[in-house]
């Protein structure tokens, strides 16, 4: 008996990394758009050429884009960050 408690212990377990699992990577996910948006505003901020200003620009656009598309889904999920 106490084998079969200790087997659903470790089943339980299981289930509740495999549901932090994706939680985790969305995590991840935020945590490196955000540095890229960063990386994008420091290379905005030094870059003088104007093509590469408007690639710029285009670029950061396209990050915001993604940065607010995970907000909403860590959101629709209930995502919580570990403080």
């Amino acid at each position: 008996m106490e084998l079969v408690m200790r087997l659903e212990q470790v089943i339980q377990k299981a289930e509740m990394v495999r549901e932090e699992e994706p939680s985790r990577k969305l995590l991840e996910e935020i945590h490196d758009i955000r540095e890229q948006i960063a990386c994008n505003e420091d290379w905005f901020s030094v870059e003088l050429d104007e093509d590469l200003i408007e690639a710029c620009v285009y670029q950061g656009k396209a990050l915001q884009a993604r940065y607010r598309y995970l907000l909403r889904k860590a959101r629709q999920e209930q995502v919580r960050a570990a403080m």
